[in-house]
């Protein structure tokens, strides 16, 4: 029952003589229900991108690219009156780090690339209010039990391509 983060919206009667007896509040005779903004939440991050293509006269075109965010923050309260939270690193959450590489050649009909990509480490268990309850210690103990660790490493991942290019209406090609 959250009625008193609520007071303003919610109007009863007086209650009646047996009602009150009970500590009942009385019967609802008006609810607001008009919209209402009960959760917040705040991010502070940064991102950065960086691009740049070479051009030979020779060696075909190569471009290098990259991008990275820096989430410092990321507060949440899902409603008035809870303590306001930062998910940052947790399960659920967000990382607080991803960056993004890679490079590509063309070369006439050739093109070839690597790309590769970075995912900061998080912890098993999602960001709660302290002091946790019992309930949520032994949540939190089960959770890294099931993983082996109180967190996830940090994960690289790395693709390769490559294409050629048939030249269109070239003996063979169907285009």
């Amino acid at each position: 029952n959250e009625e008193a983060l609520f007071a303003d919206r919610i109007v009863r009667g007086a209650p009646t003589a047996e009602e009150a007896a009970m500590g009942w509040a009385g019967p609802i005779t008006l609810i607001d229900v008009t919209l209402l903004n009960i959760a917040t939440a705040k991010t502070e991050a940064y991102d950065v991108q960086v691009d740049y293509r070479l051009e030979t006269a020779g060696l075909g075109t190569f471009d290098f690219y990259s991008i990275g965010t820096w989430n410092r923050r990321n507060l949440t309260q899902t409603k008035a009156g809870e303590p306001t939270i930062d998910n940052v690193g947790f399960s659920g959450g967000v990382l607080q780090y991803k960056i993004n590489a890679g490079a590509t050649w063309t070369h006439r009909n050739v093109t070839m690339g690597w790309n590769t990509g970075y995912f900061d480490s998080y912890l098993t268990y999602g960001a709660l209010a302290y002091p946790l309850t019992a309930a949520q210690i032994a949540s939190r103990q089960r959770l890294i039990e099931i993983q082996g660790s109180t967190k996830v490493d940090d994960q690289m991942y790395h693709d390769v391509f490559a294409k050629y290019r048939i030249a269109r209406g070239a003996a063979g090609s169907p285009f």
